[in-house]
């Protein structure tokens, strides 16, 4: 349709003007922030849900890491609570039985600590032959407490014999 009055021609072009400049400025930004709006809305309830299942998980870690100190407890006591130097002794003196050996002396050395450890030093003098001080040092490898062979003097007690006069420095933890 052809507008031939004037009049009606710019009425009608200022009123679409008016139209699109109305729906730029005013309608599409407020379609755009309520897609942003609905984006973000998305977004944080994701975080939401992510932040949820941390806090699961933290909650999980931190009742594992309760029953793991519990365990640690468990392994690792406190020598002044437990003070079982004479299960020392006694571990010691079933050691020597299984291998043969009599022992002739044990003499306890200072304590020392390192960090939440204790550790007793002994020195220990008896008479064997290689083949039960073989077995010894096996079953002091084996033995329930951790046990480290530090030092040993071997002089044999007579030279053409195998009788053997042995000092040997030990370090026990008790706590272990």
């Amino acid at each position: 349709m052809i507008i031939k009055n004037k009049k009606w021609k710019n009425l009608i072009t200022v009123t679409l003007l008016f139209t699109i400049a109305v729906l730029s400025f005013e309608i599409i930004p407020r379609f755009i922030d309520i897609i942003g709006l609905s984006v973000s809305l998305v977004e944080d309830s994701n975080k939401l849900n992510n932040i949820e299942s941390i806090e699961e998980n933290l909650v999980k870690t931190k009742v594992e890491n309760k029953n793991l100190k519990l365990k640690m407890n468990k392994v690792v006591s406190d020598y002044k609570k437990d003070k079982n130097i004479s299960d020392t002794m006694r571990n010691l003196n079933e050691i020597a039985n299984r291998a043969k050996i009599n022992i002739s002396s044990i003499n306890p050395q200072n304590l020392k600590k390192s960090d939440k450890l204790w550790l007793q030093s002994i020195e220990l003098k008896f008479n064997s032959t290689y083949e039960q001080f073989f077995n010894f040092v096996c079953f002091l490898e084996h033995s329930q407490k951790v046990i480290l062979l530090n030092e040993v003097n071997i002089k044999p007690k007579v030279i053409a014999k195998s009788k053997l006069d042995i000092t040997a420095k030990i370090d026990v933890y008790l706590n272990l």
